[in-house]
């Protein structure tokens, strides 16, 4: 399917069975077998979305936007579990680790989230 817009970022899931592209304002899930969108998440206010990743199980995808805002979305039940304000300007990069922590960039800023995102740590670089 087509889709309108500048693609910034795309990754495929570890197990292969997502396609996810990043645009400015919206992120599209696609099957990888059939090309079918799954699921479309726009952003909702002012502001773009800067990053994504993808969880080392392909069952939640973290986004990063402009405003400082991390939104943590379950593919499966294609909705927002849990929603972090960074709170530190833009966010530039987020990445999960191996074992489910989630680094979060932001100007001079690393924020290492815990497995359950509650937790963070903050590491001046």
């Amino acid at each position: 399917q087509k889709i309108k817009g500048i693609i910034k970022k795309i990754l495929i899931s570890n197990d292969g069975m997502y396609i996810i592209t990043l645009l400015n304002t919206s992120l599209y899930i696609f099957n990888s077998e059939t090309g079918s969108i799954i699921n479309i998440i726009n952003r909702k206010v002012i502001g773009t979305f800067t990053s994504f990743d993808i969880s080392p199980d392909s069952s939640f995808i973290a986004i990063a936007d402009e405003l400082g805002t991390v939104n943590f979305i379950d593919i499966q039940k294609k909705e927002l579990v849990s929603k972090k304000e960074i709170h530190l300007g833009k966010c530039t990069d987020i990445r999960f680790n191996h074992v489910y922590a989630l680094l979060a960039v932001s100007s001079d800023i690393v924020l290492l989230y815990e497995p359950n995102y509650d937790n963070r740590n903050v590491i001046d670089i």
